[in-house]
């Protein structure tokens, strides 16, 4: 799989359609440095389709772990996506949630939709009393910032389905992941 790594307790082949599937114990190393966990995949060797529809767990070399119900990885694109209840777990342990999500392997670059986020308290540089947190229509994630899009941001403490007591609405919110400042 032009450097590409698929390994697994079992496997079968369909000549007449060209597609290798994988059963149980599923690991996926791409030449890039991701690793993805998984029961079972379907490669098309014809489209360079890599895909699943069961539960798969992707990391990237930063640590970053992406939860998935099922995924679609293009090899020649170097594209991965999924829908459906997608959780990722940055390295500064902040939790992003999403409907759908587009991964830019090479350039390592994120886009989702129905997006919300929590902020972890001591990496974002607040206090346990705080719960730091966005919603928004999507976001684009870069290594040093993210962007979103029709969002809502606020520090205040969950309170059991109250709004907030104040919050920053706005057409486009950036956080800055290295100053740890919202704009």
């Amino acid at each position: 799989l032009k450097g590409n790594l698929i390994t697994t307790d079992k496997a079968t082949y369909d000549k007449i359609n060209d597609i290798i599937t994988t059963f149980d114990n599923t690991s996926l190393k791409l030449k890039n440095g991701y690793l993805l966990t998984t029961n079972k995949i379907f490669y098309k060797n014809k489209e360079k389709i890599i895909s699943s529809n069961q539960k798969s767990t992707f990391i990237d070399k930063d640590e970053n772990e992406i939860n998935v119900t099922k995924f679609e990885y293009d090899l020649d694109k170097s594209l991965f996506s999924s829908v459906g209840d997608i959780k990722v777990i940055d390295a500064n342990k902040n939790k992003y949630f999403f409907k759908e999500i587009y991964i830019d392997t090479i350039k390592k670059d994120m886009i989702g939709s129905d997006v919300s986020v929590t902020l972890d308290q001591e990496n974002f540089g607040i206090s346990q009393e705080n719960d730091p947190r966005f919603v928004a229509n999507d976001i684009l994630i870069t290594k040093r910032k993210s962007e979103l899009s029709k969002a809502v941001f606020t520090v205040c403490k969950k309170r059991d389905d109250k709004c907030p007591p104040w919050s920053i609405k706005a057409k486009k919110i950036s956080h800055d992941k290295i100053k740890k400042t919202i704009y």
